[in-house]
């Protein structure tokens, strides 16, 4: 439970301050089509700092949070967490038994 809970704290701050994504912001039909508009690439933490939904003590914690934190680096701690949980697991789920034929 603890690697999970570490790599959930990695991935969050991975995907929260440096992962952008669009967001859908309109929908034409035309006939059978959808033209579907975008807003620009944003990080959630962008958004929401944008919006004003954030209090200034916070937005300021998570604005130094992010000048500190290197993507790449955090980027490489979740891909090493991963691989770590993997290699080092030998135990043999029961799906894994199924799959096998091993029961």
């Amino acid at each position: 439970m603890e690697w999970l809970n570490t790599l959930y704290e990695q991935y969050d701050r991975y995907v929260n301050l440096f992962q952008p994504s669009r967001k859908l912001v309109s929908k034409e039909r035309h006939g059978s089509r959808v033209k579907k508009g975008y807003d620009t690439a944003k990080t959630p933490l962008k958004r929401a700092l944008e919006a004003g939904v954030v209090a200034k003590e916070t937005a300021d914690k998570y604005q130094k949070l992010y000048h500190s934190l290197n993507p790449l680096k955090l980027h490489q701690q979740v891909e090493q967490l991963l691989t770590q949980r993997f290699t080092t697991s030998t135990e043999v789920t029961p799906l894994e038994k199924k799959r096998v034929g091993t029961d």
